[in-house]
């Protein structure tokens, strides 16, 4: 290790021609060397002079209603728990990160606080990434009843406590493969949430910058079928 240098892991990047793999590749392996280097078992990062390779961004994709109707009643009979979990943020619009830390006191009849996210690289929850993210998201009409659902499973403190959150998206992935949707994920739940939004007339502006309290009534009027 002590002799690998800046050029040896350049010419190594030119060898892997997917781009998401030489992004993950290159993810681990800097982590790697800086974990040498905290060691002390190498003196120098050869890290620290190779620009980032970045995951390339890959196409958005918003479900059709119908489509996504039908995956949430094949989910409610064959893993009720993910159901719960997927209709929850195609009507909230929350990151899967920003669900998995939400406590009942972070709920009340209009709206949903966002202050924290579950970070899987560390198992623990950690702060929102920027100050926008900080935010109150109002609630539709439909989803009182799928808080009572949730509550029948739910501790007292979690809301939702029955998933396991580190197998989340590799569980996810398994039922909508089974199912036929192979392009959905759960960040399309949120691109989903943003059209319902377009669809009742809030403004694009409005709910990117976290659909906050003054919007609060005029969403509620929407009645989401």
């Amino acid at each position: 290790m002590t002799k690998i240098n800046t050029l040896d892991i350049e010419i190594f990047f030119k060898t892997i021609k997917n781009p998401a793999s030489k992004a993950r590749t290159f993810r681990q392996m800097k982590s790697c060397f800086m974990s040498l280097f905290k060691s002390r078992i190498i003196e120098h990062n050869p890290f620290d002079l190779i620009k980032t390779i970045a995951e390339p961004k890959s196409e958005s994709y918003t479900p059709k209603k119908d489509d996504l109707f039908g995956f949430f009643n094949y989910l409610k009979d064959a893993y009720y728990e993910m159901y719960l979990f997927s209709k929850f943020l195609s009507l909230t619009g929350l990151r899967k990160g920003e669900a998995l830390t939400l406590t009942w006191n972070d709920i009340n009849n209009e709206s949903i606080m966002i202050n924290k996210a579950w970070d899987r690289n560390s198992s623990k929850v950690q702060s929102v990434k920027t100050i926008t993210s900080n935010r109150t998201v109002p609630l539709f009409p439909e989803i009182d009843s799928l808080l009572n659902e949730i509550k029948s499973l739910s501790n007292n403190i979690e809301v939702f406590s029955f998933i396991y959150k580190n197998a989340i998206s590799s569980r996810f992935r398994i039922h909508r493969n089974k199912y036929g949707l192979k392009k959905l994920t759960l960040h399309s739940l949120r691109h989903y949430f943003a059209t319902e939004c377009l669809e009742a007339g809030i403004e694009k502006k409005s709910f990117k910058s976290g659909l906050d309290t003054a919007i609060t009534k005029q969403l509620r009027t929407y009645i989401h079928t």
